[in-house]
C-alpha cells in the first residue's frame, strides 16, 4: 500500500490494524515518496507485487462496494476461467460540494482496477496513464467502485495535474506553460508540494499571483484551478480586487475551506 503524496494511507492502515494484527494477517505496506510522477508511483507497487497473481489497485478516494470487496477471490477465479487478464469495475461517482451537499452519478465508465500480473506488465504514459497488461480478455463488471470526490480537492488535483503536465512539457510553445515554469523555477519551487504549501500558507510569490490572476479565465480548467484554489477556496480574503471567473462569482461572504487534501 502506497501513500503517494499524502500520509493518509499510512495513517489509515495504522487505524485499521495494529502492529500485532498486521503481523498475524501478513499485511505489509510500503511508502514511496511522491515525485510528481504518476507512472513511477504506480509502477513501484507493481514491482513489489511481482509477476504472479492478480493486483487490485485503488486511489485514496476510491473503494469497492461490499459485493465486490467480499468476493474478490471469486471474481479472480471467474476471470481466470474466461481467459481474462483485466477486470474493470463500474464507476459510481459521489461529489461532495463546497456547500456540503452531495450528488451521485452512475456514468457509463469502467475503471481498470484488477489485473493479472506477469512479465512486462506496467503503466505507461505521462499524466494520463495506460496499463500494458498480460494477454487476455477484458471483463466489464457491473459491480461498482465508489469514487468519493470532494469538489475543493478536485480543483486542487486539477492544479496538481497542470503542474505535472507543464513539467512534462517544459519546452511547450504554450505561453501560459512557459511563463508558469519560468516563474516557479525563478522562485525555487521545484515540486508541487512546495507550490501547494505556498498556496496553503498564503505566500505565493507576487509574480505567480499575477500569473494566477491573468489566467483566471483560461480555457484550460486546470490553469483556472490555481485562481480557484488560492483566491476562492483557501484565501478569499486576499481577493481584494473582488475578481470572479467563469467558475465562481465573487462572494464577499465566502469563507476559507478547511481540511483540503494537501
Amino acid at each position: 500500500m502506497y501513500n503517494g503524496h499524502k500520509n493518509w494511507n499510512h495513517w489509515n492502515v495504522s487505524l485499521w490494524l495494529n502492529n500485532d494484527e498486521r503481523k498475524y494477517l501478513g499485511v505489509e505496506y510500503f511508502v514511496y515518496p511522491w515525485k510528481d510522477n504518476f507512472i513511477e508511483q504506480r509502477n513501484k507497487y507493481i514491482q513489489h507485487a511481482g509477476n504472479d497473481g492478480w493486483l487490485l489497485t485503488t486511489d485514496t478516494d476510491e473503494y469497492l462496494e461490499d459485493a465486490a470487496a467480499y468476493t474478490i477471490r471469486s471474481i479472480v477465479a471467474n476471470a481466470e476461467r474466461q481467459g481474462a487478464s483485466l477486470v474493470n469495475f463500474r464507476a459510481h461517482d459521489i461529489h461532495i460540494h463546497i456547500d456540503g451537499s452531495v450528488t451521485q452519478n452512475l456514468p457509463k465508465y469502467w475503471e481498470p482496477m484488477l489485473f493479472k500480473l506477469g512479465p512486462g506488465v506496467q503503466y505507461t504514459g505521462t499524466l494520463h496513464h495506460s496499463l500494458r497488461r498480460a494477454p487476455g480478455k477484458t471483463i466489464n463488471s457491473e459491480l461498482r467502485y465508489f469514487h468519493v470526490k470532494s469538489v475543493p480537492n478536485m480543483w486542487l488535483h486539477g492544479a496538481r495535474n497542470y503542474w505535472i503536465s507543464s513539467k512534462m512539457a517544459g519546452n511547450a510553445s504554450d505561453a501560459a506553460h512557459k511563463e508558469f515554469r519560468r516563474q516557479c523555477q525563478g522562485h525555487n519551487i521545484n515540486y508541487f508540494h512546495e507550490m501547494a504549501k505556498h498556496m496553503k500558507d498564503g505566500t505565493v510569490p507576487e509574480p505567480l499571483v499575477e500569473w494566477i490572476i491573468y489566467n483566471k479565465e483560461h480555457s484550460n480548467a486546470e490553469v483556472r484551478a490555481y485562481f480557484i484554489v488560492y483566491f476562492v477556496l483557501l484565501h478569499p480574503e486576499k481577493n481584494i480586487w473582488r475578481y470572479s471567473n467563469i467558475d465562481f462569482p465573487y462572494d464577499a461572504n465566502r469563507k476559507p475551506i478547511k481540511g483540503m487534501g494537501f
